[in-house]
């Protein structure tokens, strides 16, 4: 989405044709909306993050590990609606940075719970230029952060296009509050933010 965006990688001399990149774009956004049974996301603010006392921070290590472990309850969640629990595999970025914090932080948490053992049963690595799951994925964290942010990419433009597609009105974000007891990194779910609507009800 940023190769996209910044006109590089595989839309490298796209300057003259952004009508067809925001064509293209919008018809991922509405495949990878159509095709979901649920867009869940897991946004945290890294100046929030940099604001927590430094042992939460030392056990967490890094931004994005407390992201992961938000987006792990965002799915044990969805995974218990319905009468039959669901289970699922989970494909990350391969990334040489962080697959092996990734991986050990999943460890880490079927240790602590029996609940995410049960739902969240395997994880596997894939390069995002060839996996079309992640490249969906990619489009819907990007455009929710700049919706997060309310940037100005967000406010105009394709980005709000995008935004229209992927997160109709009512679509609720759940942010993840850090505080005290709550295990597993300290996080703990805000309980007024209510569970996403899934696309296809």
């Amino acid at each position: 989405m940023k190769e996209a965006m910044s006109f590089n990688g595989p839309f490298k001399g796209w300057e003259s044709k952004v009508k067809d990149r925001d064509d293209l774009l919008e018809s991922l956004a509405k495949v990878a909306y159509y095709a979901s049974g649920q867009l869940v996301g897991s946004p945290l603010d890294i100046k929030d993050f940099n604001t927590l006392p430094h042992v939460q921070r030392e056990r967490l290590k890094n931004v994005l590990y407390a992201a992961f472990e938000n987006l792990c309850r965002n799915i044990c969640d969805v995974g218990e609606q319905g009468k039959d629990r669901i289970s699922f595999h989970l494909v990350y970025d391969l990334s040489e940075e962080y697959s092996e914090g990734m991986l050990k932080l999943f460890h880490r948490i079927r240790r602590e719970s029996q609940h995410y053992r049960h739902t969240i049963q395997s994880i596997s690595f894939a390069d995002d230029e060839i996996s079309s799951g992640l490249q969906a994925a990619d489009i819907v964290a990007y455009c929710l952060r700049q919706r997060h942010m309310d940037t100005e990419a967000y406010r105009t433009g394709i980005v709000r296009r995008l935004c229209e597609i992927l997160f109709p009105k009512d679509f609720n974000v759940r942010y993840i509050n850090y505080g005290p007891g709550a295990g597993l990194g300290d996080g703990k779910l805000d309980p007024k933010n209510q569970q996403l609507e899934p696309p296809n009800p």
